[in-house]
């Protein structure tokens, strides 16, 4: 088995920074070791905090290269289209590098002022509910991401996965998730929330949410749903379906490609099941209950798409009948 922790080190705050570093590109495996490390001890958690702060403060000594690096937006036309943004390259000079050697000295003895950020991970198959200390809760489905703050129970931030929300509606203090460049903002609700695969879908089962409230500002009742293309800025309005059912292995897809569903399975069971490039953008509506069983939930699906089935390792492979195995 792969350690995913970095190499042991005698300081915390030496791993904090370590931690901080990797974080951008941080797999599953090491979103998990950092929150095993971050409950193993107090004091591994206030090192990074104290880590955090300091990279904040960075920014805002280096906020005019940081600024620049955004181009003014450009306007998609049509009522379901977002605005756009394109990245230009960022040059942070010898200052700044500078500046972040002394703030991560400076921050770190800063017991005052800390960060109460936090990320949460699961592994595929698994799940997790985190409460929100106000009544409300979120549920995390295998294979997801999240991150919250001690110090303000009503944001969250789904970085990639899905989860479902269950919300104590408080009008002077919205409930409110980002999701990539998006927001979701309750307006006294239970919704359901994914990101996978470039796509994000946001589904309400009860109450009524507020998506992207400072763009094209789309209120959802109960049994409405969207999915955005964040790639191409596009938003398609249906109908919710059985809202949250990956908690029973009960889930509804429509049109759904069938890459997108073999990951919603992954999500919950943890099976690998990969399709011939042919089917694997292939669109499919229907209801899929799971099993719990790998062999007899990827032949559930073989059978539903008329595909022939075939192990290849640890993975199930789906293709048609005139593809070569």
């Amino acid at each position: 088995m792969t350690d995913n922790s970095p190499d042991p080190l005698p300081d915390p705050q030496d791993a904090a920074v370590e931690w901080h570093i990797a974080m951008p590109s941080m797999d599953e495996g090491r979103w998990l070791a950092f929150t095993a490390w971050l409950e193993a001890d107090p004091a591994h958690g206030a090192a990074y905090d104290a880590v955090a702060l300091a990279d904040r403060q960075l920014a805002e000594v280096c906020r005019s290269p940081l600024r620049a690096a955004w181009a003014d937006p450009v306007p998609v036309r049509g009522p379901t289209f977002f605005t756009r943004f394109t990245r230009k390259p960022v040059w942070i000079g010898a200052a700044c590098a500078a500046s972040l050697v002394a703030l991560l000295v400076v921050g770190t003895m800063q017991a005052g002022r800390r960060d109460t950020g936090y990320g949460v991970a699961t592994r595929a198959g698994t799940s997790r509910t985190v409460a929100m200390g106000d009544g409300s809760a979120v549920v995390l489905n295998g294979a997801t991401r999240m991150a919250f703050d001690r110090a303000n129970h009503r944001i969250a931030r789904l970085e990639q996965g899905e989860a479902l929300f269950s919300v104590r509606h408080d009008a002077d203090k919205p409930f409110i998730v980002t999701v990539g460049r998006f927001r979701v903002e309750d307006l006294g609700t239970v919704f359901n929330i994914v990101r996978d695969g470039g796509h994000i879908s946001v589904a309400v089962a009860q109450g009524r949410v507020l998506f992207d409230p400072d763009g094209v500002r789309l209120t959802l009742g109960a049994g409405d749903a969207i999915m955005v293309d964040e790639g191409e800025n596009s938003v398609t309005r249906s109908k919710a379906v059985k809202v949250g059912g990956w908690q029973r292995d009960d889930m509804e897809f429509t049109d759904t490609p069938l890459a997108e569903v073999a990951s919603a399975i992954h999500r919950r069971t943890g099976t690998e099941i990969s399709f011939s490039p042919p089917l694997s953008q292939a669109p499919f509506t229907g209801n899929i209950k799971l099993s719990g069983t790998a062999g007899a939930d990827a032949r559930h699906l073989a059978n539903l798409v008329g595909a022939d089935l075939h192990r290849d390792g640890e993975k199930w492979v789906l293709s048609s009948e005139r593809d070569p195995h």
